[in-house]
């Protein structure tokens, strides 16, 4: 376990988690909820989802005149050469493509609610 320093503000919002009211609050949870949330599997699915390859795409043709690249393009430079394997592969990956995904849903739902109203 590493030091804790009370001169880090990080330290210290992590260590009042631990005080009575924080916990009945719900501070540990949405603690846990960001922390599955920030990690390098959730990233990468984001990174490949069609909003952002679709902003590399258009940010690569604003930069470079002429340039014709598709988002299958994009997508397949970043699988093959930029993400880590690691984090393309296996449960942990299946789990954060899971995550991405209902989000993505939720999101297109409360799109369409507010577009119904």
């Amino acid at each position: 376990m590493g030091a804790v320093s009370v001169r880090s503000k990080d330290d210290i919002e992590k260590l009042a988690m631990l005080c009575r009211e924080n916990i009945t609050t719900d501070a540990l949870d949405s603690f846990h909820k960001q922390a599955q949330i920030l990690n390098r599997y959730v990233i990468s699915e984001i990174l490949q989802s069609e909003t952002v390859t679709g902003a590399i795409r258009k940010e690569l043709r604003r930069l470079f005149d002429g340039l014709k690249i598709t988002d299958e393009e994009v997508r397949a430079l970043l699988t093959s050469d930029i993400i880590k394997r690691d984090a393309l592969d296996g449960d942990a990956a299946k789990a954060a493509k899971s995550v991405v995904r209902k989000a993505q849903n939720a999101v297109a739902r409360k799109v369409a609610k507010a577009q119904t109203e």
